[in-house]
């Protein structure tokens, strides 16, 4: 009995001291300030540079196998950090190349009753000799410089912990070239085939494991379930060919959901149509996210909605609903300033006010389908109007250009630009759908 007691002393005195040890390598890793600070409000054109930048990432990963060769200048780098730090609120980014080397930082605000509430993170890259020509030179975080080794080993653990053993395999093999000389970054990257499909497979299938750990609202999507929607979204519009009203669309699709749910699978059966509806109406790629098959994507290419008689609101709206379940609600709404912000550069539609109060109806709509499921089915399963789900756009103001809406409006944090917002925030608030809940 001594012994176990002793033994049982022993481990509880290691244990305490390495939670105080941990706490203490926690503590000093913070600091009081940020060392990355970024200006509040980026520019339309560098926001349009970087989002074209993004694209023709996009389009290249997605429609290339082999050997894919990506470049990228210092000033590309800037603006999609630039993009990144805005829409990421909390975080700030920066990448910069120098001699023979890639440095990226970030700088992220905590919520904790602390004074140091900055973590400050910055990694130094360089190129090696194969299997694997990226080399991890450094990493600190605040004033602690973290060993590589560990690092390594933490990454590929979370590689085996999320992916299989041939496909951790394949991705810690997929930088085949790095080289960073000046100005430029220069990477390539091996993508075998089938293997975009299988990583999207296996993120799906790791956030329903862990969405509770980042997002205890979010309700992870069955892909099985998602299809049993567009099928029936598919049957709908072969019965109503010349329908486009997206309210049309609600109604059927929430009534359809409210005949398959019980009390416990509702959250579950609404997240799959809303999945269902942005793929259909919205942007039919979105289902690339959740692994369904190419053939059943690519037959709702070119199929369009309306709200307000306009096709571009629908399409806000849809994509807004998307963003609150990929990202969340107010990183949802700075991807949607961005894109009015993009619109203001020259050659674009102009900043719309309209526009946003699309995609703040879509995350108002997103998260009330999902906070109250069953209240949500039988409200939307009864004869809707457009009224009851999207506000009157009477008085709110389009087409900007950067020059007018910089004049007028200032920025988003600007009083004049928030008077605006919040207007419009009292319009969806006082929308039928969300009264006497």
């Amino acid at each position: 009995m001594r012994v176990l007691f002793g033994l049982f002393k022993t481990l509880f005195i290691l244990f305490t001291v390495a939670v105080i040890a941990a706490a203490a390598v926690f503590y000093f890793s913070l600091q009081n300030t940020a060392h990355i600070t970024t200006d509040p409000q980026v520019s339309a054109e560098r926001a349009d540079n970087a989002g074209r930048s993004l694209s023709e990432l996009a389009r290249k990963l997605n429609n290339s196998t082999g050997l894919v060769h990506l470049t990228f200048s210092q000033t590309q780098l800037d603006e999609i950090t630039e993009v990144l730090s805005y829409a990421l609120t909390s975080s700030q980014f920066k990448a910069d190349i120098s001699a023979e080397r890639l440095s990226l930082k970030m700088s992220h605000q905590l919520n904790v009753p602390i004074d140091r509430n900055y973590l400050n993170v910055e990694c130094l890259f360089s190129e090696k000799a194969k299997p694997i020509p990226i080399k991890l030179e450094q990493c600190s975080a605040g004033d602690i410089n973290l060993p590589t080794w560990a690092i390594e080993l933490l990454f590929r653990a979370g590689l085996y912990k999320v992916f299989n053993k041939e496909l951790a395999l394949d991705i810690q093999h997929l930088v085949q070239e790095f080289a960073v000389n000046k100005q430029t970054l220069a990477v390539s990257l091996n993508i075998k085939k089938g293997m975009r499909e299988q990583v999207l497979a296996a993120l799906q299938q790791a956030s329903g494991r862990y969405s509770d750990l980042f997002n205890p609202m979010q309700v992870a999507v069955e892909p099985d379930v998602v299809k049993t929607y567009l099928q029936h979204i598919k049957q709908l519009k072969a019965d109503n060919p010349e329908q486009q009203s997206l309210v049309f669309f609600l109604n059927r699709v929430f009534s359809f959901a409210a005949l398959r749910s019980t009390p416990e699978t509702a959250a579950g059966e609404n997240h799959a149509a809303l999945w269902a509806l942005t793929i259909a109406f919205g942007n039919h790629k979105f289902g690339h996210f959740i692994g369904l098959p190419r053939s059943l994507v690519r037959s709702f290419n070119n199929i369009n909605t309306q709200l307000a008689g306009r096709q571009d609101l629908s399409k806000h709206f849809l994509y807004s609903i998307l963003l609150q379940r990929l990202l969340d609600e107010k990183m949802g709404l700075k991807i949607g300033e961005l894109k009015e912000i993009i619109d203001s550069d020259e050659g674009g539609s102009g900043f719309s006010f309209v526009d946003l109060m699309a995609d703040k109806a879509g995350l108002k709509f997103a998260m009330f389908v999902l906070d109250k499921p069953i209240k949500a089915q039988q409200k939307l399963a009864a004869q809707i109007t457009e009224a009851d789900i999207f506000p009157s756009i009477s008085g709110l103001q389009e087409g900007f250009s950067e020059a007018e809406f910089k004049r007028l409006f200032g920025s988003s944090q600007d009083p004049r630009y928030q008077q605006v917002e919040q207007k419009i925030d009292q319009r969806i608030d006082k929308l039928p759908l969300y009264q006497s809940l």
